[in-house]
């Protein structure tokens, strides 16, 4: 794989390749011809994809040729309308891989006229392993240094096994932060109140290296606050807000993990008085909603800048929320909470997009136990 990130490579670092001689590898292969017409040729499209996002991932260039394994020359591939092109390409992949890939990048490049260099960067999918599953073909492809090549049943249940143990791995991640928020194994006091938490962790966490860069500038602050600090940890980057209702306590949390990822806590209820004077415990919907939104788009801009690629793992909870309702004026309340947690959403998703909201936004009014009124508006998703 080339060392760069894929929204800054040029057509000069193509250019280095062939003048540093990089030889193709298990990470990288130079292809002179995409042709995807016939199907045996739509066949070997998507067993060098599926091979690459099956092992550890790398770049194919369309339109070097190659020499021994070396690169030569630039020469392109015929791209008369681009986006038609890419169009075309990602629907093949995604009618002929299963599960679907959200790992595969393209770039196109302009050389001369309709020749256009193509790089298709795949990035490694613990979600796997993928077969190929186009016209009756039912194969798993895997690389080595010597190409791709078929994955025999051992191969293949170990990597089932793999991509069981990433799901796993990357959901404790998210109730080890829900025990953050109770209190435990973090280093300051956290607020006594009705809480939403919410992690994004990408699949490739498990085998980050963790080196992303979380300074107070690079991190995702915490919900609906004007002023925060910052606490640099083995993890990431935590940025809190002090509460303003409970002495010496923290309101709202987030960690930037260095491996990838975000977890966010913020408040969404508190215990106050009605107009009698009479304690009233109550949890508001545009607390949730609004926290939820920004949080996501926030984490989103994250996992963009810093190129982590999915699949997601996303953990929507609600915690401390026993004994208390959601306040719908100033004298109407739903039924109480009678239990102090739920899970709100707990799956994989392939993109960072807001419909991936919905489940949690339709399931945080269920625990109270109400529908959505059909008159409210879904805020932005």
């Amino acid at each position: 794989m080339i060392q760069k990130q894929f929204d800054q490579l040029t057509y000069d670092d193509v250019l280095q390749l062939i003048q540093n001689q990089v030889m193709e590898s298990r990470t990288i292969e130079y292809k002179m011809e995409l042709n995807s017409g016939s199907d045996s040729e739509k066949k070997e499209l998507l067993a060098d994809i599926a091979s690459f996002a099956n092992s550890g991932g790398g770049d194919i260039l369309y339109g070097v040729k190659e020499i021994g394994g070396y690169p030569a020359e630039i020469m392109g591939i015929d791209i008369d309308d681009e986006d038609s092109f890419l169009l075309r390409m990602e629907s093949i992949i995604r009618d002929g891989i299963l599960p679907r890939l959200s790992t595969v990048r393209t770039k196109i490049m302009s050389i001369d006229g309709s020749r256009k260099l193509l790089v298709v960067r795949i990035r490694p999918s613990p979600s796997g392993p993928h077969q190929v599953v186009f016209k009756g073909s039912s194969k798993f492809w895997a690389r080595s240094t010597n190409g791709k090549y078929e994955m025999d049943v051992n191969e293949i249940r170990d990597a089932f096994l793999y991509s069981d143990r990433v799901s796993r791995y990357v959901r404790q991640i998210h109730e080890e932060f829900i025990l953050k928020c109770r209190g435990n194994k973090v280093s300051f006091l956290v607020e006594n109140c009705p809480q939403a938490v919410i992690s994004i962790i990408p699949s490739s966490f498990i085998n980050s290296m963790g080196g992303l860069e979380t300074s107070m500038a690079n991190a995702v602050p915490p919900v609906r606050t004007l002023g925060y600090s910052s606490l640099q940890t083995i993890e990431g980057s935590i940025l809190y807000s002090s509460s303003n209702h409970q002495e010496g306590a923290v309101s709202s949390f987030t960690i930037s993990y260095r491996k990838g990822g975000v977890s966010a806590m913020w408040p969404i209820g508190r215990i106050g008085a009605n107009f009698n004077g009479i304690e009233k415990r109550v949890i508001w919907m545009d607390a949730f909603e609004d926290g939820l939104v920004e949080i996501f788009d926030n984490a989103k801009n994250f996992l963009s800048k810093n190129e982590i690629d999915g699949p997601y793992y996303l953990g929507v909870s609600i915690i401390k929320c026993e004994g208390f309702s959601i306040s719908f004026n100033s004298y109407e309340t739903s039924r109480s909470a009678w239990m102090d947690e739920a899970i709100l959403s707990d799956r994989m998703i392939d993109v960072v997009m807001d419909t991936e909201l919905l489940d949690a936004m339709c399931n945080f009014p269920r625990f109270f136990g109400f529908e959505r009124p059909a008159n409210r508006p879904l805020r932005r998703v």
